[in-house]
């Protein structure tokens, strides 16, 4: 199993509930450390350390665990991935998504559709929360940039849509509009839908931050589950031309959006329309970014998708 360790409580989820279906026999587990303000230190360092705590009474070696700065150089994020990829020999890999930034997520989605054929099974989960706080869950983001793997080449056609999953927060996107990456024709938003209404209503003042009139021809709002890999996979396929079209992805909604991005630019990451994907990574994360794991009937909300089954890539 490869996750992360966060302040939010549905990051152990999966440490808590998968003993009822198998056990994890090895995993790596990264502890991202965000840069919180000496009033939210203690409070930070609370919650990090009482996950952590499950973990390791749910049978996670200390020696897995590897604490890794969000803003430290993306080598000390790949040298642990691929040092633990080339070591395992386990078939089964379950990659836990709910807390991993998202450098770190589209870069291992790459890594493993394009190799390690040796594991023949990979799930991919994500942990519902019951709630997200009210505040501002992220903010002092990084520039935009792309992610490591994804950058455009000189080669690479200038002909390019862009894709921008609905968030909470755009963290800088307002100002990177006017930007070569941003195509001058139509920009296509994932609108997360059905929805609570609250949410709805932090994703349409989003896009009324980046774009105020919202009437404007340059938008182009697709309704997705944010839930639904396959489907927003599928309207991914639908913008892109199966790869004929060259888009610009922007993963700023929820983590199964951005999980159906990253496959989307895993497949179509070489060639003149390849594939670039564009973020700005937050620095400071809410220690309250989201309260609790959500249950249903008894059952926690882990999402799980299928990426790989017998060896064969099902996107």
């Amino acid at each position: 199993m490869i996750g992360c360790i966060s302040t939010e409580e549905r990051c152990a989820g999966l440490a808590r509930w998968f003993g009822t279906y198998g056990r994890i026999i090895n995993q790596l587990l990264v502890e991202v450390a965000h840069r919180p303000p000496p009033t939210e230190e203690r409070l930070v360092q609370q919650k990090i350390d009482a996950n952590r705590d499950i973990f390791i009474q749910h049978g996670t070696n200390p020696n897995e665990i590897h604490h890794i700065s969000v803003d430290a150089p993306f080598g000390e994020f790949e040298r642990a991935i691929v040092q633990y990829l080339d070591r395992v020999s386990a078939q089964n890999l379950v990659v836990d998504i709910t807390s991993m930034p998202q450098k770190m997520l589209f870069f291992l989605m790459k890594l493993l559709r394009n190799g390690y054929r040796n594991i023949d099974n990979t799930v991919v989960v994500y942990a519902e929360p019951d709630e997200y706080d009210r505040n501002a869950l992220v903010a002092n983001h990084e520039p935009w940039d792309a992610l490591p793997g994804f950058r455009l080449q000189r080669d690479s056609t200038s002909d390019r849509k862009t894709v921008v999953a609905i968030g909470y927060d755009p963290m800088g996107l307002p100002e990177e509009v006017n930007s070569p990456e941003f195509n001058e024709g139509t920009t296509s938003f994932l609108f997360p839908f059905p929805a609570q209404p609250e949410r709805v209503a932090r994703n349409w003042r989003f896009i009324r931050q980046i774009f105020p009139n919202v009437e404007s021809q340059r938008l182009d709002i697709k309704r997705v589950d944010g839930m639904n890999v396959p489907e927003i996979f599928d309207e991914l396929c639908g913008l892109g031309g199966f790869g004929d079209v060259a888009l610009t992805l922007a993963p700023f909604g929820p983590k199964p959006v951005s999980l159906a991005m990253a496959l989307y630019a895993s497949k179509f990451s070489t060639g003149e329309c390849r594939t670039a994907v564009f973020y700005t990574h937050p620095l400071y994360k809410n220690p309250n970014y989201s309260i609790g794991l959500k249950i249903v009937d008894g059952v926690p909300r882990i999402n799980c998708y299928c990426v790989r089954l017998g060896r064969s890539n099902l996107y």
